[in-house]
């Protein structure tokens, strides 16, 4: 049973630690982007604000089918150590509810990271809004910076 949940949690912890936060970077292209030409605007920004950017959000909030799978069945092999018959049973249904829910806000946590939303105030005096990951004290008020693509933007400083 040891064995069931050490492979358990490091399977957990390997699966769920898989996603990279890197691709919300503004310095950051995909293979795709390489070689391809893109509209580049130019701006001053005017608005920043620290977010949280979410990994495979979706409408009605995230897909967490990993953790919870994994922390279901890990709770539930912890919790079928408890007792005997009947309180086991209990004991495995109670522990693999109590996994699903505490696996699921760990991928949850894990696919957050850190980003900023950027107002930017265009050269033809438009605004526009991104959200991007950044690094702290990349970006600052008043900054020149470069909008790199046309709906998929990416903005970057101007040196």
């Amino acid at each position: 049973m040891l064995r069931s949940t050490i492979f358990l949690t490091l399977a957990l912890a390997v699966f769920s630690g898989c996603a990279s936060s890197d691709t919300y970077r503004g310095g950051t292209y995909s293979s795709n982007e390489a070689g391809k030409m893109q509209t580049v605007r130019l701006g001053e920004i005017i608005g920043i604000r620290n977010i949280v950017l979410q990994k495979n959000a979706q409408s009605k909030g995230t897909n967490t089918t990993l953790g919870t799978i994994g922390g279901g069945a890990l709770g539930g092999v912890m919790g079928s150590g408890v007792g005997k018959g009947t309180g086991a049973a209990i004991a495995t249904v109670g522990g693999a509810i109590l996994g699903a829910i505490a696996g699921s806000e760990v991928q949850n946590r894990l696919e957050q990271t850190d980003g900023v939303e950027l107002t930017i105030r265009l050269e033809d005096a438009s605004v526009v809004s991104v959200a991007q990951k950044a690094d702290e004290g990349e970006f600052s008020l008043y900054q020149r910076v470069q909008i790199v693509g046309d709906y998929d933007v990416k903005v970057v400083p101007l040196n």
